[in-house]
């Protein structure tokens, strides 16, 4: 099967075979909220169930993924456009969302809310999926929010540290050898810096705008940076500064003038 949602809140699922529908639900049908900018999400698919979060009366959900029944659902408040993340967390496999005002874990089987450390904007935007390495959470955001550091344990969890070193607006963080890599600031006209964190306590290790603004994934220990421009970054992560590998200029050159 293959799953997908629209920014409208419609689910679906396809036999991944020949693209035939199996099912379908709709997240305002069953009692969410649309964003301003509509749902962006991905679902979150593990063994018989899919996640998701919808906003107001399925704040969190999990639909059965042979029938697109719900399995179970938690009233809340706003949604956000991230994604929900499992990953595991003081020993056990762990739902980690992040809502419209706050970062939550819960049990997936059942929906039931292990710990929520509140975190909200003005603007209540969070577009950024949650990033985990070892016991800790750590989300990020832009509006002068900044980054929440939060450490989960077999109790709850706790926040570990918060800063506005790292404001992340929609690219995702990447955690890698003891610390936090990322674009911090505004995307828009390539402004912005690339940032290396502590992840043990939030320093500021180093900041540069060398190599534009965009988005990164992690490549046979190298970080592989597509700025906004459609120039391509090989960098290799280092503590210590910017350790630029290999550049391709206008890698994508139908957005050079953008």
């Amino acid at each position: 099967r293959a799953f997908t949602l629209g920014r409208n809140g419609e689910l679906r699922a396809w036999r991944l075979s020949d693209g035939t529908p199996l099912w379908r639900r709709n997240l305002t049908e069953d009692g969410g909220a649309e964003p301003m900018w509509g749902h962006a999400a991905s679902p979150l698919v593990s063994g018989e169930l899919l996640f998701m979060q919808g906003g107001q009366a399925i704040h969190s959900v999990a639909y059965r993924t042979a029938d697109g029944a719900i399995a179970w659902k938690n009233a809340g408040g706003k949604g956000s456009y991230t994604s929900p993340v499992l990953a595991p967390l003081a020993g056990r496999d762990t739902l980690v969302i992040m809502h419209g005002m706050a970062l939550a874990a819960y049990v997936p089987a059942s929906g039931a809310r292990l710990w929520e450390v509140p975190w909200e904007t003005s603007i209540a935007e969070y577009i950024t999926t949650p990033v985990v390495s070892g016991s800790l959470v750590l989300v990020s955001t832009a509006f002068g929010k900044g980054t929440l550091a939060v450490e989960a344990g077999p109790s709850g969890a706790k926040v570990k540290w918060r800063n506005t070193a790292l404001q992340a607006e929609q690219s995702d963080p990447l955690a890698y050898g003891g610390h936090l890599y990322g674009y911090t600031g505004f995307g828009k006209q390539n402004k912005g810096d690339f940032a290396c964190l502590d992840l043990s306590d939030g320093r500021l290790l180093w900041k540069t705008n060398a190599i534009g603004c965009g988005t990164l994934i992690r490549v046979d220990g190298h970080l592989l940076c597509l700025d906004n421009k459609g120039n391509l970054f090989l960098v290799k992560p280092d503590p210590a500064g910017l350790r630029l590998v290999a550049e391709f200029r206008g890698a994508l050159p139908s957005v050079q003038e953008q």
